[in-house]
This record gives C-alpha cells, structure tokens and sequence, in this order.
C-alpha cells in the first residue's frame, strides 16, 4: 500500500502507531512517516514534512526514576479536562513541593496516545529571563537555527494544525511571557498546553487546577486497622523509605508514627519524600517525636534543584518573590494555628502597630502565590497555612527577632476574642461559638504564651472567659486544667478574673458529676464577686449553686440561692444579660419547685424558662429544660408526653453539640419507651448510650428523681424481654454510630 500512491497511503498516525510498536529509531521511521498520509486531526501535510522540523517531533518528556504514587482519579480528571474541545490551557496550581511537575509529568505520559504528533516538555527552571520563554520553547522543539528567532509566530508556523502536548514547567517565575500563550493556541488549534506555576497565567482561555495535598490517614498516633489500605501519603512515604532502607514496610508497629508524620506535613509530597530519606539516620519513631520537622527535611538527591533538595529551600524560594511587605505578614502570620480569619489579621496588626488597610489584598496576593489557601466552605471564610510552610515562617520570625513580640499580639488577640464571647455566652451571636471551637488551637497557644510569659491575670481571663467553650466538649476538663495551670503562676490577678476562673472550673465539675467539688468553688467565686460587686459574676455564682443544691437534693437551699440570684440582677445595668441570667435561674428554681412536689408551679417555671431560652436561640438550655419537663410528665405517668419533650431535649442538645445531654436523653428516652411498651426499641438506646458513654463518660442526672429514673432504666427494660433478645438488642444499640442512635431516639 505505501508504493500505491497517496491516495492509498495509510494514516500518519497508523504509521506513528506502527512504528513505535516495532521499537523503530527516528532514522528508520523517517522514511516510512513521509510516505504517509495526513488526516484530519493528524494535522497538515507538514505533519510529515514541517519546516525546520521532521515529524514525529523529538521525545522530550524524561523517563521516570522512581514510581508515581496516588492521584489516580485526578489524573483521570485532568486527562478529561486536556482531551476536552473547550480546555486548551491547563494551569496546576499549587505551593513547591506539592508535586506539580511529578503530576503534569505523569498526565503527560499518560496522554501521549492521544497527541499523535508528540509530546513536548519545556523545563523553565533555570530560565529568569521573559524574553528567553519562546526560545526555550524553539529548543525544546528542536527547530532549526534558521527559525529560533525568539518569534511565537515560528513557532506557530511549525506547529501548525499538529495535535501536539506541549507541558511548560515551572512557569512563575517568567510570567511576563504567559501573554504570549493565547496567540499561539489561536494559530494551532490542535495544541494544548500544560502549565505548571506557583502564581495563575491570567490569560485568555486558561483553566486553573488547584493541587491538592495527598490523601492523609485519617488518625494518627494509632495503628491502621488491618484489611484498611493505606492513604497516598502513606504508600509514598513507605515506597520512598524502601530507598534508604529495603526491609521498610508500613507494619502495624509502624503505622501510627507514619501517619503522625504524614499528617504534620498536611500530605506535601516534597516533604514526605524529604523525611522518608532520613530514615538511614534516624527512626521513624524518632521522627514523629520531633519537635520540628523542618530541619530534618533536607539531603534530597543531588541532582535535583537546589530548591527541590531541602523543603526550606522550596519554600523560601517562593519567600523571595514577595515584596518586603508581604514577606512581614508571612511572617506575621506564621504564628496562627491551625488556620485564621480575615479580623484576626487586622487585629494581630494593629497589635503589632502596623497599617491593617493592605491586609486583605495581601492575604489574597499571598493566595495567588500559593503560599497560603482559602477555605470558604466554613461559615466564615478561613485561611491556612500548610504545617511546614508555618515552620518556615515561625523561623523566620526568629531570625527576624520578631517571635515574642507578634506572639504577644497574637495572644492578646484571642483574648479580646475569648471577653466578648463571656457575653455572647449567654446572648449568642450566631457564629461566635463555632468560631471559638474553630480558634481552639490558637487559643491554646495563647495560653502556653500567657503562661510562658508569666501572665497569670491574661491566663485566667482567657481560659475563664471559656467556659462555655470548654463544657461544649468531650474533653470537659481541658479548661480546668489550663486554670489550675495559671493559678500556679506566682504572680497577682484581680478579682475579676479570680471569680471567673473559679466559676468555670465549678462548672466543669459540676458537669462531671462532682456536686461536692464544684460546691466550694461556686461559694468562693461568690464571695469573691460580692466583695468586687461584679453583680454580673455574683448573680451567675448564686444560680449555680442552686443548680448544685438541687442536685445534691437540698431543695430549700437551692430556692433560697435561685432568690438571691434573681435579686442580684436587679443591680446590673446590662439588662440584656441580667434576664439572660434570670432565665437559667428560672430553670434550677422548677427543678427545686419539682423536687418539693410543687409539680404545677415547677412546670410553670420551666416552661416559662424555656420559651425565653428558644427565644434568645439558645437551644442548649432549652434542651436542659425540656429534659427536665419530660422528667415531670414521666412522674405524672403521662409518658406519650415526657417521650416528646425528652426528643425535644435531644433535638436541641444534638442543635447545640451538647453530648452530656444526649448521652442522658438516651437513657431517659430508653426509660419512657419501656414503659410504653416498646422494650425492644429501649433496649437499642440502653446499648447506644453504654457506647456513648465510654466516650463522653457517665451521664450526669441533675436531680435526684432522674438519677431514680436513669437507675431503674435497665430493670425496666429487662423486664420486658427475654434475656436473649435484650442481649441482641444490647448489641444492636452497642453498635449504632452517634447519628444512628440519634435517629432512633427521635423516631416517632
């Protein structure tokens, strides 16, 4: 057929084909690629015979050394996006040391098939120069001397309609000549072009992938549970430590120090590749220990780029590039964990004495460059710096001598934080205490400043003004311990926040069950608020001693506090607050109502106490009311109705992240539903809350009849099966998830 003539010559492309599968050089294929015959989607005629340039153009993609690891389904997206009619640019995005030019490498291999006229590499590592992009280009196309002239146009001439890959790497640092770009895609229409860079091109027609960090396991400091298979963090590291140490292998002894590693460095190629090579001198148990990581990520092989060799020349090689104003933020926000807001910027800002207006558009620029992302999935947006990347910043803020002094404006802005939320407490503000619990890291390191510092009055006004933060979680007494820590500090504090502290380590022991403990904390955060006439404090402290007597079963004397408390608001002047108070006293006075029997006035109070509390959006003190109404309508044996209001309590405890509650709403629901009849069903929720309370520990009952009620729960539910389906249902509840319980209770 190739001696028959054009007409009957076969395909470029089938030629193409043929000729690699014979394994033939570039000399013995040139023969056979001219006698063939062009195609639409082959290109033109040049496709055999370009200029200055003999088709299939010369391989240029380098063949791999090690394994790609991951990012299957990735690869899978961004093949679709490069073979897609409306994709002709394709920007990976992303920080150094992400895996950018491993990923586009391995899309670009991958998709060599589909670019019958070849697949070109331009590596701009070393170019500095615009002016030098298009020649880099002409080289890698190995074009004749004649038509290097640094013109797009020749390019484009050679080019042609050839459907051809061309992957520019490294592109950041030339991107005065990314205008180029859209011309030359105009004039070839069968070219696409991968790009790799730190900052976008901002040209016509180009499309943006942001890439991201491998898939990290998700704990660490544990063992992977076998049959699981590893994340991609993981396989890398493991592949990558077989280099330095062939019997390496990701056994269960191993798995959790892997996966602490693997998770500090937030799934950065670079970096888990960097400390999987120290293995040869330290352990990998040794490794997760550290302190930093930073200084161990380091002796990459010598023939990468310096900047690829240690992570902290990678990145300050992207620090080198922003202008000296936008070095000090990075630095400035280096000391934030865990991530950051927009106003905690500006607030660190004025802190340091500094003009906040350029703040936003630097964070953006700094976005743009990849030094930092955005996460605006959450309420309120956030951004993050990866773990190595705030390494580097926090050492260079060393270096710098500005570490203590952007650390105490860092603390004292989540103090300022932490006193508005004292108020928000009890008024909420919709987000504030979910941006609390989201600021929890920061306000730890607040904390070990405050206390590293010798600040014992900061330290108690930040860990005291917590205390709802605190209660909310299963680590109840994290916030104890943070108090009992500054109250170790020898040094003065006010009243003030003497009290407040004192009032939230009560708080906590009370929840936890330990009436007698919190006892003597309550009565000395009153003395001391009465003393300092801070009526707010003194009003709260005398509630909560009610509260106290009511579980301790001394009923007057929990009335006589619920009194005092409502006439100590009479003296605040914030209004809002002084109700805000009344309405939780208003709550422990229809417990104390309930337990002398005065069910009518008891209910009257709790009720009342519970619209304010719905009123005001406080679904967890209505939750705490509705348990206690359910509690009244199962002593009057109307049980359709304590089944109601205990759901009620648990919609509201789940609305609210309240999981003491929930834990005892199962057992009081299990409780109710015995006495309905629906045994089976109570016994799921008996298994459920047993699982539940290892967790979150025991459930604490805050009166002595539903201490009664949660006691009998079990014999009540016994009694209405036989043993062998109690111990199936038992197990059945044992193993529902938190949701799955949840939607077991609230079944109708």
């Amino acid at each position: 057929m190739l001696e028959a003539g054009q007409t009957a010559s076969p395909r470029f492309s089938t030629i193409r084909l043929l000729a690699d599968a014979l394994q033939l050089n570039e000399a013995d294929q040139r023969p056979l690629l001219q006698n063939s015959r062009p195609q639409p989607g082959d290109g033109p005629e040049t496709s055999a015979h370009g200029p200055g340039l003999s088709p299939p153009f010369p391989p240029s993609l380098p063949a791999p050394l090690t394994s790609f690891v991951g990012r299957e389904q990735v690869i899978l997206e961004i093949s679709a996006q490069l073979t897609s009619p409306n994709v002709r640019i394709l920007t990976l995005l992303g920080p150094g040391g992400i895996g950018k030019t491993r990923l586009a490498r391995e899309v670009a291999r991958r998709l060599a098939p589909a670019f019958p006229d070849g697949v070109i590499c331009v590596f701009l590592e070393s170019v500095a120069d615009n002016d030098l992009v298009i020649p880099a280009l002409a080289e890698s196309l190995q074009m004749s001397p004649r038509l290097k002239n640094g013109r797009i146009e020749s390019i484009a001439e050679l080019i042609g309609d050839r459907s051809m890959l061309i992957l520019m790497d490294n592109m950041e640092q030339v991107l005065g000549a990314a205008p180029a770009l859209p011309g030359l895609l105009r004039q070839c229409p069968s070219l696409r072009l991968l790009v790799t860079s730190r900052v976008p091109l901002n040209i016509s027609g180009e499309h943006r992938w942001p890439v991201s960090p491998l898939t990290l396991p998700q704990r660490a400091n544990d063992s992977r549970p076998s049959g699981t298979t590893p994340s991609e963090a993981e396989l890398l590291f493991e592949q990558r430590a077989k280099a330095v140490d062939p019997d390496f292998t990701l056994d269960e002894e191993r798995a959790g120090h892997v996966a602490t590693i693997c998770q500090r460095l937030d799934g950065l190629p670079l970096a888990i590749e960097l400390a999987a090579g120290r293995l040869g001198e330290v352990s990998v148990a040794a490794l997760a220990q550290e302190t930093s990581l930073l200084e161990h990520l380091i002796d990459g092989p010598d023939d990468l780029p310096d900047r690829l060799r240690t992570m902290e020349s990678s990145l300050d090689w992207g620090y080198r590039q922003l202008s000296p104003q936008e070095q000090q933020l990075f630095r400035r926000i280096s000391v934030f964990r865990n991530g950051f807001e927009l106003s905690s910027v500006v607030d660190l800002t004025n802190q340091c004495g500094e003009d906040p207006a350029p703040v936003s558009r630097m964070l953006t620029d700094l976005k743009h460059r990849s030094m930092l992302s955005i996460d605006t999935k959450e309420p309120s947006t956030r951004y993050r710096l990866l773990e190595v990347v705030r390494e580097f910043g926090m050492h260079l803020l060393r270096t710098n001598g500005e570490e203590l002094a952007t650390e105490e404006a860092h603390a004292r802005v989540f103090l300022a934080l932490a006193d508005s939320h004292e108020r928000h407490a009890w008024i909420p503000v919709p987000g504030v205490h979910e941006r609390l619990l989201a600021e929890l890291p920061n306000v730890r390191a607040a904390l070990l400043h405050f206390e590293q510092t010798g600040q014992r009055e900061a330290m108690l006004r930040l860990a005291g003004a917590l205390r709802w933060v605190w209660t909310s979680r299963i680590d109840i007494g994290e916030g104890a311990r943070w108090i009992d820590r500054a109250l170790a500090i020898d040094a003065g504090s006010s009243p003030e926040a003497d009290a407040r502290a004192l009032l939230t380590v009560a708080q906590i022991r009370y929840l936890l069950g330990d009436e007698a403990a919190a006892l003597p904390l309550f009565e000395r955060a009153l003395a001391i608020s009465l003393s300092a006439r801070d009526w707010f404090q003194a009003a709260f402290a005398s509630s909560a001693l009610g509260a106290v007597h009511v579980g301790l079963g001394s009923l007057d004397t929990a009335k006589r506090f619920g009194t005092q408390s409502l006439e100590l608001t009479q003296r605040m002047t914030d209004r809002e607050l002084a109700s805000a108070v009344d309405t939780s006293t208003l709550g422990t006075l229809g417990r104390a109502e309930h337990g002398l029997g005065n069910l009518d006035l008891g209910e009257a109070h709790l009720t009342l106490a519970a619209s304010q509390f719905e009123a005001r959006g406080m679904a967890q003190g209505v939750a705490r009311v509705s348990q206690a109404l359910g509690t009244i309508a199962y002593e009057q044996s109307d049980f359709l109705l304590a089944l109601r209001r205990y759901q009620r309590s648990m919609a509201c405890a789940v609305e609210s992240d309240d999981v003491r509650v929930v834990s005892l709403d199962l057992t009081l629901i299990a409780a109710t539903l015995a006495a309905l009849g629906e045994g089976r069903r109570g016994a799921r929720l008996l298994g459920a809350a047993a699982t539940l309370d290892e967790i979150v520990g025991a459930p604490v009952a805050y009166s002595e009849i539903d201490r009664a009620i949660c006691g009998d729960a079990h014999e009540q539910v016994a009694s209405s099966l036989d043993m062998n389906c109690l111990e199936v249902e038992l197990s059945i509840g044992a193993s529902l998830t938190f949701d799955e319980a949840v939607a077991e209770a609230l079944e109708k």
